[in-house]
């Protein structure tokens, strides 16, 4: 409905060109393509089997390929896995074809449990500091969550379904869409206000990221009347904004607040990253031969953690500027180089910046600078 039939030149539009391929298809591909045409971004082989209601990934494979070749879905090569995605014309069409049929519901159904699936995995706590590739795929899946999340909260009578997808969140101080995604939490919390602490958290760490200090406070102060990572969430905000401000004694006492309530989350490497934070808080104090001591020794134990020992040797590099440049220098290296293996762009640009230039970070290495990162979907 509303498709150009015709182009500027008499000839078949993009969009009627488009339509036609698409209504040629045979099943199972036809099928799978509508299915995936739910999805706000691109989809993994897993996601779209999902959404599709196939098997396994495995089914997924040759009717993808096959859509691929006909220039029907676009595939995005990336280090550790496969993207797929959408062009807009085409993904409409198919929504159409799905509402129409008076299928679009159900699929859409089964694609915020799949997005629910994917974020249980995302906030895994083995998965959620250990595994290299998080950040990224919290990156290219993000406009799947937001879109799931937002069918939640005009279709869902609880916030149990858009709670789970919440914890990821986390990620997006490094990868982007901070200002966006703290608009679509205070949503959710509109929609529900008993959502709970980790709601509260995570939109207190969004605001944060970016640059809405006051807002920021506020939503901690909210998370604070509950606990666990929601509780971590709100300590850490308020000591990375005391840090900023100037009051660095102060975010030492948000910090090991955070840090004790990791630990009693089971939250291990956020614990270390947080005395990681500390140990920068102290820095600042000019205490540096302390904080040189307190990340040398978190620098050992994080090793098993690929993601907070980016963050361990981020700090440890701009402390020991001041006292070894030679040190500082091949931590930064180590740095750069793991997170090029694994596209964390917010850690190889600190990285890089103060391996290249030899001075310290500018600003508060917890709070990058907003990304111009743009959905792929």
């Amino acid at each position: 409905p509303g498709a150009r039939t015709r182009s500027a030149d008499g000839g078949p539009s993009l969009e009627a060109t488009s339509a036609c391929r698409v209504d040629l298809l045979d099943d199972p591909a036809g099928s799978v393509l509508e299915a995936v045409s739910v999805c706000a971004g691109p989809s993994t082989l897993g996601l779209a089997a999902q959404v599709a209601g196939l098997p396994s990934p495995a089914h997924a494979v040759p009717v993808l390929q096959s859509l691929v070749t006909r220039s029907l879905v676009v595939h995005e090569p990336a280090r550790d896995t496969s993207w797929f995605r959408l062009l807009n014309t085409i993904r409409t069409h198919c929504r159409n074809r799905l509402a129409t049929s008076g299928r679009l519901e159900a699929t859409r159904e089964r694609f915020v449990d799949a997005i629910a699936v994917l974020c249980d995995r995302l906030a895994d706590p083995v998965v959620h500091m250990q595994d290299p590739r998080t950040p990224d795929e919290v990156r290219r899946s993000y406009r799947n969550i937001a879109a799931a999340i937002t069918w939640c909260i005009e279709n869902d009578r609880t916030p149990e379904r858009a709670a789970r997808m919440l914890m990821p969140l986390f990620w997006l101080e490094d990868v982007g869409y901070q200002s966006e995604a703290a608009e679509l939490v205070t949503r959710l919390l509109q929609r529900w206000p008993e959502a709970g602490s980790t709601a509260w958290g995570v939109l207190s760490n969004l605001n944060r990221a970016a640059s809405r200090t006051s807002a920021a406070r506020s939503a901690a102060m909210r998370a604070l009347d509950g606990g666990g990572f929601g509780v971590m969430l709100a300590h850490r905000t308020l000591g990375l904004l005391d840090r900023r401000a100037g009051e660095s004694e102060q975010a030492i006492s948000h910090f090991r607040a955070a840090e004790e309530a990791a630990q009693a989350a089971g939250l291990r490497a956020h614990a270390l990253e947080l005395d990681g934070q500390r140990a920068l808080a102290m820095f600042a104090m000019d205490d540096v031969d302390g904080a040189v001591s307190l990340l040398t020794e978190l620098a050992e134990e994080s090793e098993q953690y690929a993601l907070c020992r980016r963050c361990i040797r981020l700090f440890e590099s701009q402390v020991l500027l001041r006292v070894d440049s030679a040190r500082a220098a091949s931590a930064a290296a180590a740095v750069l180089a793991d997170a090029r293996q694994h596209e964390h762009t917010w850690a190889g640009g600190k990285a890089a910046s103060q391996g290249g230039r030899g001075a310290p970070l500018n600003g508060d290495p917890g709070t990058p600078a907003q990304p111009n990162a743009q959905g792929a979907g």
